[in-house]
């Protein structure tokens, strides 16, 4: 019916054949994606001049806020630290009234 030697040479054939295909499928895939990535990269080189401009501004904008806040906050502490440096302030005070008029009510006893 079929020939062993007409077999392998059709079946060597078939695998050349596909190899080739395979071959050529790998080189437009690869094609294509390289195309792919050269629009990207154009795209980004528009893209990124637009965004760091954008991106100075935010921080400008960020620095400004963080500046706001940090006077806010100093301004949120100033009655705090006050009353802890008065309170200490008072003990002081107190101690020294303590001391004199202890040793002068010892004295007079």
């Amino acid at each position: 019916m079929f020939d062993v030697a007409t077999l392998q040479e059709t079946l060597a054939i078939a695998r050349d054949a596909a190899l080739i295909l395979l071959a050529v499928e790998g080189l437009v895939l690869a094609t294509l994606i390289l195309l792919l990535f050269r629009a990207v990269v154009r795209g980004l080189r528009r893209f990124v001049p637009r965004v760091s401009l954008f991106m100075r501004n935010a921080q400008r904008m960020t620095s400004r806020i963080c500046g706001g806040i940090q006077r806010a906050m100093a301004l949120m502490c100033v009655p705090f630290v006050w009353l802890n440096k008065a309170s200490a302030k008072l003990v002081s005070v107190t101690r020294r009234l303590h001391a004199f008029f202890g040793s002068a009510s010892s004295k007079g006893r």
